[in-house]
């Protein structure tokens, strides 16, 4: 994928997300972030007046569950993005250590074109735990496109939605001889359902993306204004 996001088949979370100060939100998340991996998340988020700049923490505690017991994740890193063209292209530094680890940062150059994104990375992280024993440089790019309906669908007392965001990508190795793919390098321990996403809207939530994309914003008025 390229991409340094986290998700599997297993992964069922609590969260609580609420704004605290001006521009300011808090997430704490807990549960079960893949069918091996269990832990607690926190996530704090704030946006400039004019929303060119965000500022965001993560602070993770987990466990992993391994053959032989269990391995401590502690994720902690902060990310600073500037939107260039707010709605449409923004650039993001990220710098900590990350989910398996492996300590480093990642720069990103984020282009958005409605509900369909593309971004190119530089990464460099480790070294970590197993799963990143040494220190890897990747460069790449990855393509998010939207898969299933835009609105969730009421089927009795549960409701049945698409994914919102579902990225594809490449990445290479950057100065080795092999090009071996070795996963697991650069991992967000990505809440599903949050601040992040359910909130910000992936980075789409703050008043300059939401008035670069005013038009689509009243054709959704309108579509469900006649329904």
């Amino acid at each position: 994928m390229g991409l340094g996001e986290k998700t599997a088949r297993g992964a069922s979370m609590f969260t609580y997300t609420r704004p605290i100060y001006n521009n300011l939100w808090v997430e704490a998340a807990h549960g079960a972030l893949s069918s091996s991996t269990q832990g607690t998340t926190f996530n704090s988020v704030w946006t400039s007046d004019n929303s060119k700049w965000k500022l965001s923490a993560t602070k993770g505690t987990y466990k992993q569950t391994m053959p032989y017991g269990f391995e401590s994740l502690n994720p902690a890193f902060v990310t600073a993005r500037y939107a260039v063209r707010p709605g449409f292209w923004a650039l993001s530094m990220t710098k900590g250590r990350f989910l398996n680890n492996d300590e480093g940062y990642q720069v990103m150059s984020s282009h958005t074109f409605g509900d369909n994104r593309i971004r190119f990375f530089y990464r460099k992280t480790g070294p970590g735990n197993f799963q990143t024993p040494y220190k890897r440089a990747f460069a790449g790019f990855s393509v998010t496109l939207p898969i299933g309906p835009k609105e969730s669908y009421a089927i009795g007392p549960v409701t049945l939605r698409g994914r919102d965001q579902y990225p594809i990508g490449l990445e290479t190795k950057v100065q080795e001889k092999d090009n071996y793919i070795e996963p697991g390098y650069g991992l967000y321990p990505s809440i599903r359902h949050g601040l992040n996403t359910d909130v910000g809207d992936y980075d789409r939530g703050d008043v300059g993306s939401i008035e670069a994309n005013l038009h689509r914003l009243i054709a959704s008025v309108r579509e469900h204004a006649k329904k």
